[in-house]
């Protein structure tokens, strides 16, 4: 694939849910840029699945029916081996990207239009209809296409997003009254003279063993960047500790150990979770005495 990809980022994988399995499906390209590869070894080698280029954010395998695969734009029924558009229906004209899946109810997934970030759509049948949850008169993103949002591993119905100052929302939909209510959580209070700074809540992610405990990074510098939550968003923990006080653009919990990792230039951090669990990576982390 020499010369046929613009830059060696990754911006969204996931591994096939299947015991042995060594399928890897995985975004790869220059940000604005990237085209879908698929390894059957766990990454040793890689095949381009096509040469079409697209701007792909998000891929994950669907975990009760591991030959589907949602990708953005795409969807793939065959494990990643071809991927074909999604119709959106009378959607289409905002061009929308899937964000989101619930990792209990994985026919449910989540869009945002890519025209402003205003619109939050849903599916429940694997991205075969959709409906509008809610069109927002603020934008779910601040600086650049990715925006802060992240659905309940849990309950298909919440979802984590930006309220209309920049703080982490929790909003809820109702499908008797098909609408979604909305709830602050509070954490830009927390952050000292961060009215002064205008930053905002950059990345949320969910615990997908505890989905009560929720991770929250800012956007600005020389503040207190990493918080977590580990009673629904009600509290709030300070956890930066030692990490750089810079922007925090990518969070991920490892769904076997609970272990949260950051990625950032400064490289990859590490931390484990509020609970007892086997913290195999975070051990490695740590000097010998």
């Amino acid at each position: 694939v020499k010369g046929r990809i613009p830059w060696l980022g990754t911006y969204g994988g996931d591994f096939q849910p299947i015991a042995g399995s060594q399928v890897v499906v995985c975004s790869v390209g220059n940000y604005f840029r990237t085209k879908l590869m698929r390894s059957t070894d766990e990454g040793r080698s890689w095949n381009l699945v096509s040469d079409e280029i697209e701007r792909t954010l998000f891929v994950r395998f669907h975990p009760e029916d591991p030959k589907v695969v949602y990708a953005s734009r795409r969807i793939s029924r065959d494990a990643g081996v071809t991927f074909s558009k999604v119709d959106f229906g009378a959607f289409n004209d905002l061009d929308p990207e899937i964000f989101g899946m619930c990792l209990d109810h994985p026919d449910t997934v989540y869009a945002l239009d890519s025209k402003g970030r205003f619109n939050i759509l849903r599916s429940d049948d694997r991205a075969n209809t959709w409906y509008l949850c809610d069109k927002l008169e603020w934008k779910m993103q601040r600086l650049d296409a990715i925006p802060t949002f992240a659905v309940d591993p849990n309950d298909p119905n919440k979802v984590y997003t930006l309220d209309a100052s920049g703080d982490l929302a929790a909003a809820t939909w109702d499908s008797r009254t098909r609408t979604m209510s909305w709830k602050s959580l509070g954490v830009l209070g927390l952050v000292k003279a961060y009215r002064n700074l205008n930053t905002f809540v950059r990345t949320v992610t969910v615990d997908p063993r505890r989905s009560r405990v929720i991770y929250a990074g800012m956007s600005a510098s020389g503040i207190s960047n990493a918080w977590r939550s580990a009673d629904g968003g009600t509290t709030w923990e300070d956890i930066s500790y030692n990490l750089p006080r810079i922007d925090i653009q990518a969070m991920a919990v490892n769904p076997h150990t609970g272990e949260l990792f950051i990625g950032s230039a400064c490289g990859t951090w590490v931390l484990p979770p509020p609970y007892e669990s086997a913290t195999p990576i975070y051990d490695k982390c740590i000097p010998s005495p």
